[in-house]
This record gives structure tokens, sequence and C-alpha cells, in this order.
């Protein structure tokens, strides 16, 4: 049996982050948001102090003291990121930073939907096959045997 998913936002607007969690439960009842953070000062406190175990994070990049990507730059967080930001200038950078898919404000259900499908297709070792769900076990990747852990060795570029 696995655990939940396990998710951290990184978001300065309370109204973006409520509405972008609210949705995640609607799509995974199962996840977990385990903390929001509003800006990168409280982000590099809690995830230099933080033992607690999280499996992705969506992070906005324009927060409301600098880009994110600073955050990544300062701690090797070795997690995927979905980038969720109003800006399109920015995918180079997030894709440097552990990015996994770019997701431009005002998003959807759909969109949400599409970024966490992404993730557990590419990035989950075993799925229990749902039908309909699209999902199937880490066998069924063509890639599962080639990758193990894509993130176990990646750090950002600084």
């Amino acid at each position: 049996m696995t655990r939940d998913l396990s998710i951290v936002l990184i978001e300065d607007e309370p109204a973006i982050a409520r509405n972008l969690e609210y949705i995640i439960r609607e799509i995974r009842p199962a996840a977990r948001i385990i903390k929001v953070l509003p800006n990168i000062k409280e982000s590099l406190r809690w995830f230099s102090a933080s033992e607690e175990v999280y499996d992705l994070i969506f992070s906005d990049i324009r927060l409301s003291d600098g880009l994110s990507f600073e955050i990544f730059r300062k701690i090797p967080l070795k997690k995927p990121v979905i980038f969720v930001t109003a800006y399109n200038d920015y995918a180079i950078d997030a894709f440097r930073n552990n990015g996994i898919d770019y997701v431009l404000k005002p998003f959807d259900k759909e969109e949400i939907h599409r970024s966490l499908t992404k993730y557990e297709f590419f990035l989950l070792p075993v799925q229990k096959k749902s039908p309909g769900s699209g999902l199937c076990c880490g066998s069924c990747n063509p890639l599962s045997k080639f990758i193990k852990n894509p993130f176990s060795s990646i750090t950002a570029a600084g």
C-alpha cells in the first residue's frame, strides 16, 4: 500500500492558493496539502528546517519577495515542481529547476488534472491501474526501466 500524495504549495496570493488546493483535492481526494508557503523567505526557512515528507511542489514563480527560482538555487530540493504562473517567459528556467509542467494562470481543473496525471505517469514507481484513469503500473511506462528516480541527481543550476 502506498501513502497518499503529499504536496507543498508556494503561492503568495491566498485566493489562488485556496483555489489550487480546492482543485487538487477535488481531483485527488486522498492528496494532502501539507504546507502553503507565501514567499521565498518562509519557503527557505521551511525547506531548511522541516523533516516533513512531501512528493511534489506546486510553485508560483513571481512571489512578493522575488522569483521562486531563488529557493531552488539555495536549497537543492530533489522533488518535482509544477510551476503555476501568470508569466509565460520563465519556462526555460522552470524546467532547469525540476519543473515537470508549466501551467499558466488563470488555470482550470483540467490543466491541474493534466499536470497531476503527468506527474503520476512518469514519476510514481508503481501505479495500480484503475478503469478509465489512463494510468498503469510502472512496468507499462516504456521509460520506467531506464528511470528510477529522475530527480535523485538533479540540482538547480546556480
